[in-house]
């Protein structure tokens, strides 16, 4: 890859024991340049979404093959003609399966093509499309859709759709079809119904949208689904995933803290604890503020205690398997100062720093075992 062309690519690597060997692009294979949140099917391990927020498309492809199982594209309609108030004032959310070409067998969205935005929304960078700030041919029309999670047995995926301030539950079993929509915001309905226009096609209706969300999680048992309210609510909705019938999974708690108020600071990520019994959320601080960790009992929904100062911009943390320690890595966005923070989640103690030069996003764990992939960013985010 010595010049790649500009837009998203998917490549499909192995690891030799000493690098990494370049097997496929699958953009070029499958005519869909996606990024940026990838995650694999937890029930065998044979597929993946990639899901992207800039083109507002989510596509499962299968592991060995590279096919398309299902392709989806969200789209905004907004009661409003004004950017400033396009998703506050409410709209129809658009989802439609989207095909490949039956001539070439490909898809149109290779490198920049179906490009919404110039540039992705930064986490907590939601108003900034409201605001004009980010050009893009069709901001207007954006909802945000940058990640897709798992079930933890497989059976359905979510995609958190941020500027909706929401989620869309897709039944696996049925090629991803839109069976629900959940949300987050507090004082908002817990659902919003879908409706299927015809085969291909579904809506969803909003009055409006209380506060854009971010990233979402469901707990290693499938009981508990949380996704942060961001910018104008900070706080980690909670609903009861219990039911079989998703549509009749309700909100059960807001986890809230009196510090979290005006766009910062705010919970940014999580992940459970292996026994489920905590939720550990990131807390972002503004620069050059450090960040820290809060830790919820998954009892009460309430906080048990706040790990402060770890460093700048932490993301997304992850659980080795052992359950013994919480790995976070830090300097997403600033690369002035990074690492990756070493819990121990016994005590719930900061262990130390591991230096990482670069700055980081996510962080993942690689499983060695089918069961290990309930507890990875795969279901949390």
């Amino acid at each position: 890859m010595e010049t790649p062309g500009p837009g998203f690519n998917i490549y499909r690597v192995r690891y030799d024991g000493a690098q990494m060997e370049l097997l496929e692009n699958v953009s070029e294979t499958t005519g869909l340049g996606l990024g940026v949140h990838v995650t694999i099917n937890p029930k065998d391990a044979q597929s993946y979404f990639v899901t992207d927020g800039q083109k507002d498309i989510a596509a499962c492809f299968d592991r060995n093959s590279s096919t398309v199982r299902a392709a989806l594209k969200y789209d905004w309609a907004s009661n409003s003609p004004n950017l400033s108030d396009c998703w506050q004032k409410g709209g129809t959310l658009k989802i439609s399966k989207i095909y490949p070409d039956p001539k070439s067998g490909k898809f149109d969205y290779e490198g920049t093509k179906g490009q919404k935005i110039e540039w992705e929304m930064v986490p907590m960078g939601e108003l900034y499309v409201e605001e004009g700030t980010i050009p893009g041919d069709s901001a207007h029309t954006l909802t945000g859709a940058d990640g897709t999670i798992w079930h933890p047995s497989g059976r359905w995926a979510a995609t958190v759709v941020r500027l909706c301030g929401g989620i869309a539950i897709l039944d696996a079993e049925k090629n991803f079809d839109p069976v629900a929509f959940l949300q987050f915001n507090k004082d908002s309905p817990d659902q919003y119904e879908v409706t299927k226009i015809d085969k291909d096609h579904w809506e969803v209706k909003f009055d409006r949208v209380f506060s854009p969300g971010h990233e979402i999680g469901f707990s290693p048992d499938g009981k508990f689904l949380c996704m942060m309210n961001n910018l104008r609510e900070n706080n980690c909705g909670v609903f009861d995933s219990s039911d079989p019938d998703p549509t009749k999974w309700r909100k059960i708690a807001h986890i809230e803290d009196p510090l979290w108020r005006g766009k910062y600071p705010n919970p940014f990520h999580m992940v459970f604890s292996l026994d489920g019994s905590k939720l550990y959320l990131s807390v972002l601080h503004p620069a050059p503020a450090a960040s820290g960790s809060m830790v919820v009992d998954t009892k009460t929904w309430t906080i048990k205690k706040e790990i402060q100062g770890i460093g700048p911009d932490l993301q997304t943390p992850a659980i080795t398997y052992d359950g013994k320690y919480l790995l976070a890595p830090f300097s997403g966005f600033q690369r002035l100062s990074s690492g990756i923070a070493v819990v121990d989640t016994a005590t719930d103690e900061l262990l130390g720093i591991l230096p990482s030069s670069g700055g980081h996003h996510d962080c993942v764990v690689i499983p060695t075992e089918l069961k290990h992939m309930k507890h990875t960013r795969s279901c949390t985010l």
